[in-house]
Parts: structure tokens; C-alpha cells; sequence
């Protein structure tokens, strides 16, 4: 059976507060280092009908391009953690073969489908046609 002295009852203690904070402080220190914030981003298809997209996203600190294609049932939603400020284009088939040249969308007179804003949880409509 061990016996525990006042003291090193207190440096115990004082050394789990310690661990603690540096925890807490880490923490913060990590969060000022990567400020980036992203947001929950929800497309869906309000079609009656099944299509394929090729959504296209520019994010300010990545170099280059995102690419998601998929088919869209009808009345399926998918979600992206985006960043704010995210270019997001809707790209057809001509688009989609211009990026995969190596070029990107947001040197020409493209616009884009949508920019992503710090508003939580952001639900676009694709288009139907």
C-alpha cells in the first residue's frame, strides 16, 4: 500500500493542471495557425429525372482544381465540406475537357455556379438542364 505525503499529492495535481492547459493552449495555437473554415455544402437534383453532373471547385488555399462527377437520382442531395470562398461551376462537357488540360475555369469569362459564404449549412439547387 502506498502512502501519498501532502506534497506529492500536490505536485501530482499540479502537474495533471499544467498537462491541461498546454492541451488548451495547443489547441488555440492550432487554430490560429490553420484558419481555414469550411462549410457543410448540399447540391441537389430537383429533377424528375436522373443527371450527371461534374461539379468543378476552386478553393483558395489549394492549388488546381476539385472534381466531383456523379449521377443524380432524382431528389438526391450530395454534401461537401467546402472553404470559404470556394469558386463552385457546374461545368458541361466542354468545361470538364477544358479543365482536364490542365487549364482552369477561373481564367475565363466563366462564372461561376455559386461562391461558397461563411453561412452554415448552404443547400443549391442544380440546374435541370
Amino acid at each position: 500500500m502506498h502512502s501519498y505525503s501532502p506534497k506529492n499529492l500536490l505536485i501530482s495535481i499540479l502537474t495533471i493542471c499544467l498537462i491541461c492547459f498546454a492541451k488548451i493552449a495547443f489547441a488555440q495555437t492550432e487554430a490560429e495557425v490553420n484558419p481555414l473554415k469550411t462549410v457543410e455544402v448540399k447540391f441537389v437534383n430537383k429533377s424528375i429525372l436522373p443527371k450527371k453532373y461534374a461539379i468543378i471547385v476552386y478553393q483558395p488555399s489549394t492549388p488546381g482544381n476539385g472534381t466531383f462527377i456523379s449521377t443524380f437520382a432524382p431528389g438526391l442531395s450530395k454534401k461537401y465540406d467546402l472553404e470559404v470562398g470556394t469558386k463552385v461551376y457546374i461545368a458541361n462537357s466542354e468545361q470538364v475537357d477544358y479543365v482536364m488540360s490542365g487549364q482552369q475555369l477561373t481564367g475565363r469569362t466563366d462564372k461561376p455556379f455559386c461562391i461558397v459564404t461563411k453561412e452554415a449549412k448552404q443547400s443549391y439547387t442544380l440546374p435541370k438542364d
